[in-house]
């Protein structure tokens, strides 16, 4: 954590912007909730993933190690747990922050509203994980895949960059349409993705 603290020191514009964006990104995914606009809900989930990018800086750093977590002492769940902290602190921090600019904004969240924004933003630290986690396209995916319009396989592979993004905002989708028990799945989904990316680690 230590490492992350003064990795946010090195970069404070850019932690700065970060924030916020994911103020931004909160504040519109409350605003839009209770109005029912769900490409809205979608917009605000992604502003809230672009910004978790530069909080999850440590976090890559390490998956993208030789051997991920090998430098330190300790089992890779506890140091991705340590991780994160930064990221989890300064989500808190945009979320506070967005739902008391959604209340100055006349959108006024209820706990239907606060369901839905921790379990957005528990599914983009998860996901910000699981991504971390496998840094190398699958050779499998460059398999052909035969279509109407010819080979799909690259399809796939722009699919696995961007698995991230297409999760993130699959589960506010869902959120906005099936309301406030879909944010307490979505919880549960971010750690089943943060346990998922750590057992793929320690396999490798």
């Amino acid at each position: 954590m230590a490492r992350d603290l003064l990795g946010l020191r090195r970069r404070a514009g850019a932690v700065l912007g970060s924030v916020v964006c994911g103020v931004l990104g909160v504040a519109l995914l409350a605003a839009s909730a209770g109005a029912g606009a769900t490409l809205a809900v979608v917009a605000g989930a992604l502003l809230l993933y672009a910004a978790s990018g530069t909080w999850a800086a440590g976090l890559r750093a390490m998956a993208e190690q030789p051997v991920p977590g090998g430098l330190l002492p300790g089992r890779l769940g506890r140091q991705v747990t340590a991780h994160l902290v930064v990221p989890g602190v300064l989500a808190l921090v945009s979320g506070v922050l967005g739902l008391g600019t959604a209340v100055l904004l006349g959108g006024g969240p209820g706990w239907r509203t606060v369901v839905l924004v921790v379990g957005v933003v528990a599914v983009a630290l998860g996901a910000r994980v699981w991504v971390a986690g496998a840094s190398t396209v699958p050779i499998a995916l460059f398999t052909p895949v035969p279509g109407p319009t010819g080979d799909l396989s690259m399809v796939s592979v722009a699919a696995w960059y961007l698995r991230g993004w297409l999760l993130v905002g699959a589960a506010a989708w869902a959120v906005a349409r099936f309301g406030p028990v879909v944010g307490v799945v979505c919880v549960g989904l971010a750690r089943l993705l943060v346990r998922a990316a750590v057992r793929r680690a320690e396999r490798e």
